[in-house]
């Protein structure tokens, strides 16, 4: 959109499903669309609020998602991101709302999971934080960032051996990470994250910025270990590097664990802002 300087929301239509229906063949083409109906006019209203979301648009973003549920009431996805828009407007309860309404027609949904333990962490209730987390491992014992999340809600509820137990547990699979590919600065970063978790410090710090070089720098992921390693004001000016790079994600910043310390800076807040703005 940035590239040819659209400015009005637009459909995502790979298989052509829109295109077909009106005999479509160029593009621009302009055509009203209201005699749509079913899953298709569900799915335009499901693709507009995902541009919304994109633009930080988010009270439009939920009205295009309820409109894709009221057509196709078993539309999960739209279930799914209606409550990352929620989270997007701080309405959370909201946003659990929709996100317990996604599992109970698709239980087995990981992002959906995942998204309703962070709205119940951004919410405070922690321990209804932790049986979303179990449950993905209940479905997939491999999944490391639930280990990792059940670290920090273990620590949050004060049961610093749980939260040490799931630490150890993701530092395995993180070590195995940098084995299988050492050149992802990623890896590393993510095994010092875990490192830093366990309350070694000194070690996560060398572990997570081994290799890093101001020209590859993953400059969101080692925000999260800054942030962690108390270097909140490092941690922001990573993250400005991340947005001068096109990185435009604001519901990501605002719910990752990892940067949740920093939502009392100042500057944090002034960098929310302007990814709000656009």
């Amino acid at each position: 959109m940035d590239r040819y300087e659209i400015e009005h929301p637009v459909v995502n239509d790979a298989q052509h499903k829109i295109w077909d229906k009106f005999e479509v063949a160029s593009w621009p083409t302009l055509r009203v669309i209201a005699e749509l109906e079913g899953d298709d006019l569900a799915e335009v209203h499901y693709n507009l609020g995902n541009v919304f979301v994109m633009r930080r648009q988010f009270d439009q973003a939920i009205r295009h998602y309820r409109d894709a549920i009221r057509i196709k009431p078993a539309y999960a996805e739209a279930y799914n991101n209606l409550g990352y828009a929620y989270m997007g407007e701080d309405s959370l309860d909201q946003a659990i709302a929709a996100f317990q309404t996604l599992l109970q027609k698709n239980p087995n949904h990981l992002v959906g999971l995942y998204r309703l333990s962070d709205a119940y962490r951004m919410k405070g209730r922690y321990q209804d934080a932790v049986p979303p987390l179990q449950q993905i491992l209940a479905l997939d014992s491999a999944e490391a960032w639930a280990k990792y999340r059940l670290g920090v809600l273990y620590r949050l509820v004060g049961d610093d051996a749980g939260a040490a137990n799931y630490f150890r547990m993701f530092v395995a699979d993180a070590e195995q990470w940098v084995k299988e590919k050492p050149g992802d600065l990623r890896n590393s970063i993510f095994l010092g994250l875990g490192t830093s978790r366990l309350g070694n410090l000194e070690e996560g710090w060398r572990l997570g910025t081994r290799g890093l070089r101001p020209d590859s720098t993953p400059h969101v992921e080692f925000a999260q270990l800054l942030a962690i390693q108390h270097r909140h004001g490092e941690a922001v000016d990573q993250l400005e590097q991340a947005l001068q790079r096109g990185f435009t994600d604001y519901i990501w910043l605002k719910m990752h664990p990892d940067l949740w310390d920093l939502r009392n800076e100042q500057r944090f807040q002034q960098l929310l802002r302007r990814v709000i703005k656009g």
